[in-house]
């Protein structure tokens, strides 16, 4: 029970409390994939809940039957290369799936010779029969679930670098404190010629995981930015993760969408706004504020004054 209790304080919220969704709880993105259901599946098979399926040679061997055979000939028909393409379009065995919910490959094929411009072709010339839609969606979420975005990562100096002037940039950092059960908040904002404008140090008397801290962390950096009077503002995280979620260039993990989503939502106010990635070297002040939370009863802000302890750091 007290664990139950633990893990449910732990979830990271929405403000604004938006809808409740279904998702697959087994991926980070909430997404199912086959992969993931076919072990599943094993494990309970086995009559537990270990990961060693998949990491066996039978369950190697297993993946590789699959997905490749030994010479990369179609293992159904024989006569082509066993690509996604052949295996779920172009095989006779694939057209004859298609042929059972009515799709007329043959004349499809003329507008999307490859299988993932089915997907295009009916999200953009929206011809398909009405019966047909629910088979797009389907098609299209199942591209969704197996589709890897590259990350976006822009080289920065691992150094603090300061705003373009008029600007300022607030940097932040989260501390986990297992013992305590607790995590520490750390927040600095500086001007364009590098002077502390405000600092923050807060706890949060919740354990949260890794990436829930970061985005907890941004969180908190857009209201303390706001209640600052800052208008003009980069926020800058080590969590690439994080940032990528801001500027709307990947999807967040599910465990932290919702507090993407409130961080999101507060940006309106902002007259201008931005979101950069810096390595652990640039944000050590930061750093520094979120490990000193570990000893504040709730949070210690100061504005216009630079912590003694982060002297040297922002110096």
């Amino acid at each position: 029970m007290a664990k139950d209790i633990e893990s449910t304080l732990s979830i990271t919220l929405n403000p604004t409390l938006p809808d409740d969704r279904l998702i697959w709880a087994l991926t980070s993105s909430g997404k199912f994939t086959v992969k993931l259901a076919y072990r599943l599946a094993l494990d309970e098979r086995a009559g537990n809940d270990a990961e060693e399926s998949s990491n066996s040679t039978c369950m190697k061997e297993f993946w590789k039957f699959i997905w490749i055979t030994a010479d990369n000939t179609c293992e159904v028909c024989g006569s082509f290369e066993e690509t996604t393409g052949h295996v779920l379009w172009h095989c006779h065995h694939a057209k004859e799936v298609w042929k059972e919910v009515s799709l007329d490959t043959d004349k499809v094929m003329e507008k999307c010779p490859e299988f993932l411009d089915l997907l295009w072709y009916a999200r953009n010339m929206k011809q398909w029969p009405e019966e047909d839609v629910g088979l797009m969606s389907t098609l299209e979420n199942f591209v969704l679930a197996n589709h890897s975005t590259r990350p976006f990562k822009e080289f920065v100096e691992a150094t603090w670098q300061p705003p373009k002037p008029s600007w300022y940039k607030a940097n932040m950092e989260g501390a986990v404190f297992s013992h305590q059960k607790e995590t520490g908040i750390g927040v600095v904002i500086r001007d364009h010629h590098g002077a502390v404008v405000a600092a923050l140090s807060k706890k949060i008397k919740v354990l949260l995981g890794a990436i829930e801290v970061e985005a907890t962390t941004m969180e908190e950096a857009v209201s303390f930015a706001w209640d600052m009077g800052i208008r003009d503002c980069l926020f800058e995280s080590d969590s690439l993760t994080v940032v990528n979620a801001m500027l709307r260039l990947t999807e967040p993990p599910l465990s932290i969408a919702n507090v993407i989503t409130g961080s999101l939502s507060q940006l309106y106010r902002f007259r201008e706004m931005n979101f950069s990635h810096v390595g652990w070297l640039g944000n050590k002040a930061a750093h520094t504020l979120a490990q000193f939370a570990k000893g504040v009863s709730n949070q210690n802000a100061l504005v216009e004054e630079t912590p003694g302890y982060i002297e040297k750091l922002v110096s």
